[in-house]
Formats: C-alpha cells, sequence, structure tokens
C-alpha cells in the first residue's frame, strides 16, 4: 500500500523531482520496471538546477556525511540513549546514567510530581527523539541540494542547532556550583524511597503494607490524606515531644535569643532558613510571601522552597502511631540461642527462599540490572511490546489519577515511537548509503548530449516553446530528431551570444522549430506520415493552441 500510494504520487508530480526529472532518459531505461528504486531516486537523490559534475561533488561530500554519521553520531546518540533512559552502567563514569535509573524508578512507581513529570518527559525527548528527527530530516535535506557549500553549511548548522540547548544547560550564571542539580538529585533519591502517593492515600496504604483501611484512618485521626496534613506538621514541629537533644537545644537558644535581642541576625542564628535559588525565584517567593499574608491564604509558601516541599509530611504524632499498626515478628521467630548461649539468627529462616510468588523484599537475581546491554534489550522489549504502556494506564487507572492517565496517553505512545526510531535511525542511514551507486548512475544517465524524453542537458531540464517541448517528449519521433536536436547545438549557442544562455536558448528555439517544420513538411521520408498521422491530440493543442478538430489538425499537417 505504501509503494503504490508513492508510485501514484509520482505520476502525478507530487513528489521531489518527479516533476523536472522523469527517469525517462535514454541511458536508464534497463530501470525502468524497478519502480520502487525509481521512487528512492526521486525521494533521495540529488536534485536541483545544477550541472553533473557538481551533483556528482555533491553526492561526494553526503557521502562523506553518511559516514561520519556511521562512525560518530550514530555511535554518540548510542550511548546517549542508553543514559538517558538509565541503562547506560555503574561507577563514577557513569553517574549520569545512574541518575537517571533513579529517576526511571520514581516514575515506573508514579511517585513524582506532575512538574517533575513534565520536565522529566521533556529532558528524555529533547535528547532522544528531537536528536533522531534532527538528523533524520538534516540527511533528507542535504540529499536535496544541489551545492556541496549547502551541504556543509546545513551539516554545521545542524551542530551548532543540536549543541546550543547542551551549551546553556553548561552556564554558570543561573545555577552556580550545580545547587539547582543537586537539590533536584536529592528530592528524587527522597522519593524513590518514600512513596509519597501512597502516605496519602488510605486505599493504596492498605493495599501496600496490608492494613484495613479503617485502621489506617483511626491511626491517622479520620483524614483521607493520611500523614499529609500541613497544619498538623507545624503543630508537631515544635511541640517538645518530638524533637531530639540537638532540636531542643536549638529552640532554647533561639528563645533565649529573641529575649536578648529582636534583630534579625540573631533570630537566623539559630533558624533554619528558607533556600530558594537564582534571582527571579527570589523576587517571586517575595511576592507569593506578600500576597498570601495580605489575603491571609495557605499558598503552600514551604513547598515552594527546594528543601521543604514534603514538609507537610512532618505529622510526626501519627508516624507514631501508624508504624505499629502492621504486625511486628516477634523475636523468638527470628533468633535462637546457640550452644554456647550466644542469640544467633534461627536456623529455621535457612528453608526460606526466594520465590516468584513470595520475593524477599529488595532482592533481586535479575542480571540485566547490572549488565547494560541486557538491561537495554530488556527495556527495549517491555516498551516496544507495549508492555511499558499497558503498565503505565493500568497504573493510574488504579491510582485513580485521571490526570495523569491523560498524560500517559500521549507520553506512553511517544516513548513507543522513540524506541522504534532509534532502532530504525542506524538503518535509515545505512540504506540511504546503498542508494548512492543507483543516483551516481543516473547521474551518468542524465549526463550523456541528448534531449530527447527528458530534455535536459548537462543534467539541466531545458525548456524552449511548449510546441517544440510537447514534440520533443514524443518518443515515435525520436529517430527521426536524433540528428536535428542535440546538446551541443545548445552549447554552442550559448557560447557564441557570450555564455547568455538565455539568448542561446532563444535561437536554439527557433532553430529546433524550424528543423521540426522541415522534417515534416518535407515529405521525403514516406516513414513520418503515419507518425505524423497519430500525433496526439497534446502535442497539437500545444502547437496550433486549440484542442478542436484534432484528426482536421493532423490531416492539415500532412
Amino acid at each position: 500500500l505504501l509503494w503504490n500510494t508513492l508510485y501514484s504520487l509520482q505520476e502525478e508530480g507530487l513528489l521531489p523531482g518527479s516533476a523536472d526529472e522523469s527517469e525517462r532518459s535514454r541511458g536508464d531505461t534497463a530501470d525502468e520496471d524497478y519502480t520502487h528504486l525509481v521512487i528512492l531516486r526521486n525521494l533521495f537523490c540529488v536534485t536541483g538546477n545544477a550541472n553533473c559534475i557538481l551533483r556528482m561533488m555533491t553526492t561526494l561530500i553526503i557521502v562523506c556525511v553518511q559516514i561520519l554519521y556511521l562512525v560518530k553520531v550514530i555511535p554518540d546518540s548510542e550511548v546517549m540513549f542508553r543514559n538517558v533512559i538509565g541503562v547506560g552502567g555503574f561507577g563514577e563514569e557513569y553517574s549520569f546514567a545512574r541518575i537517571k535509573a533513579l529517576r526511571s524508578i520514581v516514575t515506573d512507581r508514579n511517585n513524582d510530581r506532575m512538574s517533575q513529570a513534565i520536565g522529566n518527559m521533556w529532558d528524555f525527548y529533547m535528547n532522544t527523539l528531537y536528536v533522531y528527527f534532527l538528523f533524520m530530516l538534516n540527511i533528507f535535506n542535504i540529499l536535496n541540494q544541489a551545492s556541496p557549500t549547502d551541504v556543509v553549511l546545513n551539516a554545521l548548522a545542524l551542530e551548532f542547532v543540536f549543541k546550543i540547548d547542551e551549551e546553556y544547560a553548561k552556564s554558570v550564571w543561573w545555577d552556580p556550583n550545580k545547587r539547582w542539580l543537586k537539590a533536584g538529585i536529592i528530592e528524587v533519591a527522597m522519593q524513590s524511597t518514600l512513596r509519597f502517593r501512597v502516605l496519602r492515600s488510605a486505599r493504596l496504604f492498605s493495599d501496600h503494607f496490608g492494613v484495613t483501611e479503617e485502621e489506617i484512618l483511626l491511626a491517622c485521626d479520620d483524614d483521607v490524606n493520611l500523614l499529609n496534613n500541613e497544619e498538623l506538621s507545624s503543630e508537631d514541629c515544635i511541640n517538645f515531644d518530638y524533637k531530639d537533644d540537638s532540636q531542643l537545644f536549638e529552640y532554647f537558644c533561639m528563645e533565649k535569643s529573641r529575649k536578648v535581642s529582636k534583630t534579625a541576625e540573631v533570630k537566623d542564628e539559630f533558624t533554619k532558613l528558607k533556600r530558594v535559588f537564582g534571582a527571579p525565584e527570589q523576587r517571586l517567593f517575595r511576592l507569593v510571601t506578600c500576597v498570601s499574608s495580605v489575603f491571609r491564604l495557605s499558598l503552600g509558601i514551604d513547598g515552594f522552597c527546594v528543601f521543604n516541599r514534603h514538609c507537610a509530611y512532618r505529622t510526626w504524632s501519627r508516624w507514631k502511631r501508624v508504624l505499629f499498626i502492621p504486625a511486628i515478628p516477634e523475636l523468638d521467630d527470628l533468633f535462637e540461642i546457640n550452644a554456647d548461649g550466644v542469640p544467633i539468627i534461627s536456623k529455621l529462616l535457612e528453608k526460606v527462599k526466594h520465590k516468584p510468588e513470595k520475593p524477599f523484599y529488595n532482592f533481586q537475581n535479575d542480571t540485566s540490572l547490572v549488565d547494560p546491554q541486557k538491561a537495554l534489550r530488556k527495556r527495549q522489549r517491555h516498551v516496544l511490546s507495549f508492555q511499558a504502556y499497558r503498565g503505565y494506564i493500568r497504573k493510574n487507572l488504579y491510582e485513580r489519577d485521571f490526570d495523569r492517565f491523560l498524560f500517559w496517553l500521549l507520553n506512553g505512545f511517544l516513548e513507543w515511537l522513540t524506541f522504534i526510531v532509534q532502532v530504525g535511525f542506524p538503518l535509515y542511514n545505512i540504506g540511504l548509503l546503498c542508494i548512492v551507486p543507483s543516483c551516481w548512475r543516473f547521474i551518468e544517465s542524465l549526463s550523456e548530449k541528448t534531449l530527447i524524453g527528458d530534455q535536459t542537458c548537462d543534467c539541466k531540464p531545458v525548456s524552449f516553446s511548449p510546441c517544440v517541448d510537447a514534440v520533443l517528449q514524443y518518443d515515435p519521433l525520436e529517430p527521426f530528431l536524433q540528428d536535428e536536436v542535440n546538446c551541443t547545438f545548445i552549447d554552442e549557442e550559448i557560447r557564441n551570444n557570450g555564455f547568455d544562455a538565455e539568448v542561446g536558448i532563444q535561437k536554439v528555439a527557433i532553430a529546433f522549430r524550424t528543423n521540426i517544420q522541415k522534417l515534416f513538411l518535407a515529405g521525403e521520408n514516406p516513414e513520418i506520415l503515419p507518425i505524423v498521422s497519430e500525433l496526439p491530440c497534446e502535442v497539437m493543442e500545444a502547437c496550433s493552441g486549440s484542442r478542436q478538430n484534432c484528426p482536421n489538425q493532423q490531416q492539415s499537417l500532412l
């Protein structure tokens, strides 16, 4: 269906190169049956109004660019892709991949904020799908350039566009010492351990920890948000019962300093300051603070800062009750006394084995987690088979998070498309390299000095008048026009007129028209009479300007 559609578009002249460069040249008649190859040539061979030598030079430059893509761009993109999806490797040299692996855990658990999810999606596709499409589009673009200089300039311009966002990210003026990055990594580490979504939903807490919803709601004072309560958190943070010795010491020092002096410097000495990075963020923070104080609104000011986003979970009074709701193992079941009277782990536990139906918590025997190549193949199977997509949809429906359900409808499909393009980009580049020999032969066929059929001279299309063009494209007249119409005549006329191509072609058109009229009217060759008598009405229309009484016009011409 795809090939038939492309062939139909080519026949209608809607594909690049199909209107001005037909494949009916004399030197290429052997490939007329290879319709698929003809379509690929029209799409991916060098086109444009340039001579054959220039096209061959452009083709060689394009081959060099494609080889550079094979040995540099494709391997670099592959390494970046692995790092971005979190399977790049382990060790200090792979710190970026390890952070991304941690981020993927948070994503799979649906434990991030919506702003985080959107930012992570943007970062993922800007480093994968955007890069692949950029290079694929550039290859297609330079294939349709007729100048080697344009090819080189377009390739350099793409490198600039590709790296401009990376260079901006390295700027130090807006994030000195990578403070935003460090704070974000700390938050991701917290989210990979603490399941905040579970801690504020009775239904999810019950399913995850094996307690009833009634028990957890009773321990949280029937608060549907469970451990997430900003007002209770503020009260518990100043309650002496939930402070350790260092916090009590700082509190009493702060109270004493207030009695001695009311200056801001003394207060700040024993107060944990809110940290807002960047001058624009600080101004915005002050504006939000003023608005909330004037209108007495609770806008979650503490959550505006990087290190205070989760302070609403500091409900220590509820944590003390919730931690002991699930069943706690008896020490006698875990330990026993040996012959020397020393407590040891019970030997009965040695019989307990890790099984898929009853797995050990945080125990993994999957070697793909430490082998980057196996991890990549596993991730590819998981995404390309739509298992990841179905898992995201089911999880959001289970958690009744319908905003994220709509988000993952789009994000899941784009993730699948990214993995498809990641596999197809090298094949796309290699496939275009395989077409180069055919493009080269095609350019050589157009370099022949002929006007019959394609009406090209040195790979350039030549057009005279509608009548002459129509006659030249009529194949049965080719044997009779072979000696009368040739490109050498055009070259000579152009040189005789000071290389003024427009004047030269006009004189050639007049000469061609005269020669064609003599050929038709001489009547010396009886073989031409049947051919002229069967001239298509399109030719007669081009020469007479009218399509009426086409047979009578043919008879008059005879």
